[in-house]
């Protein structure tokens, strides 16, 4: 995933920051550990993830940023972070709530780069002495095996207890206004069960 400059906050596509494209009704996420309003990192639409073709739907991430370190956003089943699944068609910009840290400070629309490289860390380091850009334009990955900083984290499903399916992982960001709060150089993760359609998990590490 590589920066292609600002984009539509309201665009039904992969991007960082901005609004969540939502259905109707839809509930902004609060924090289960101290009630905040969570914060809109990005979205994924889950076809221009390798192998899924066809699948007209996003993954919405959220964590809890209200008091970072406090709530435990580094966990999958803390209930500081969220990753709804919705189904693209009759979905507009959900308006954030009045209280909390809601929205990132800018919107970074994304270009996709095919790298021979199976390891995330080195296709990284190849891109960035390939073309000479720096390593901060490079914001994460679709697909793919994730890449662990620590012990692998992979979570079960909560509904089905099937292990789940890697879908992307995320850098913090470009600069102070596209940054998401994973730690200090972290990387976000968000995975999907392939067999409940509506059952995804973010969190990171560092």
């Amino acid at each position: 995933m590589i920066y292609a400059g600002d984009a539509d906050p309201r665009a039904e596509v992969t991007r960082t920051g901005g609004l969540p494209s939502a259905p109707a009704g839809f509930e902004w996420p609060r924090c289960a550990e101290c009630g905040g309003a969570l914060r809109f990192l990005g979205q994924v639409l889950l076809s221009d993830v390798p192998g899924r073709d066809g699948d007209d739907r996003l993954v919405l991430l959220f964590q809890c940023d209200n008091d970072p370190g406090a709530c435990e956003t580094w966990e999958a089943d803390s209930g500081s972070t969220a990753a709804p699944v919705v189904a693209r068609g009759g979905l507009s910009p959900a308006g954030p709530p009045a209280d909390g840290v809601t929205v990132l400070g800018a919107v970074s629309g994304v270009r996709f780069e095919v790298s021979d490289v199976e390891d995330y860390g080195e296709a990284r380091e190849e891109y960035g002495e390939r073309t000479g850009e720096p390593l901060r334009v490079v914001l994460g990955q679709l697909g793919g095996s994730a890449y662990w900083l620590q012990a692998d984290q992979t979570p079960g499903c909560p509904d089905c207890g099937k292990t789940m399916t890697s879908v992307a992982h995320l850098e913090e960001g470009r600069d102070g206004a596209t940054a998401a709060n994973f730690g200090g150089g972290g990387i976000g993760y968000a995975f999907l069960c392939d067999g409940c359609p509506a059952s995804a998990r973010f969190f990171w590490q560092v």
